[in-house]
């Protein structure tokens, strides 16, 4: 079972979001290109479901997605945001070989974090998720 952070960002390359290691990128964001998409992990819900005798069940990964656009273009960060956002509703989805339950965003809506040095607006949203045990 791989990281949901790499589960999702294959997922969003798949979805034709992006393309894996050219504009979407697990962990951190490097600094081009300049339109890009990081994705994380994140603090999210507890981490796992016990049953009666305390043999985990579920788990619950939570992934932070971050974009940044062009140098003051807003509209671009927010744009590219949103294409991710949007695929990201699910439930019952298998991501890079693993069976989700469910998948949804925090927030109602992408929103904006910071600028960087460099002027880019980096937007964010974060995903809640859970998945059965593989181990069970």
């Amino acid at each position: 079972m791989a990281l949901a952070k790499v589960d999702v960002a294959t997922y969003l390359a798949a979805q034709g979001v992006g393309t894996l290691h050219t504009d979407i990128f697990i962990g951190d964001m490097p600094d081009q290109p300049s339109k890009a998409i990081a994705v994380q992990g994140f603090a999210g819900l507890s981490g796992s479901i016990r049953d009666g005798s305390g043999i985990p069940q579920m788990q619950q990964p939570a992934v932070q997605v971050l974009t940044r656009g062009a140098t003051n273009n807003q509209k671009e960060a927010d744009d590219f945001a949103v294409s991710a956002w949007s695929v990201l509703h699910l439930r019952q989805t298998e991501m890079n070989g693993t069976e989700y339950l469910w998948c949804y965003p925090i927030e109602d809506e992408p929103i904006v974090r910071e600028k960087d040095a460099d002027g880019r607006y980096l937007v964010v949203f974060n995903l809640n998720m859970r998945r059965g045990n593989p181990d069970v």
